[in-house]
């Protein structure tokens, strides 16, 4: 299996699509990818992911920007 180090390191274009889609590894571009529980301290929380494909590792980091009022029947 090839290490993250051998196969590229993430560009800014290559971040720019897996924001707006996040389900590809940014560094093989495979689509075999896991993602673990959500960690979350004050505004900002962060999710492990993990590409079966490359085996590169990395975090999506989420940050809270609304409220949103949730209507109850």
């Amino acid at each position: 299996m090839k290490r993250i180090d051998d196969i590229r390191e993430l560009h800014d274009e290559i971040c720019e699509a897996y924001l707006k889609d996040p389900n590809f590894c940014p560094y093989c571009e495979a689509d075999e990818i896991d993602a673990e529980r959500v960690d979350v301290e004050g505004r900002v929380a962060w999710q492990w992911v993990r590409c079966d494909t490359c085996g590169a590792e990395w975090h999506d980091v989420f940050e809270l920007v609304a409220v949103e009022k949730v209507e109850l029947p």
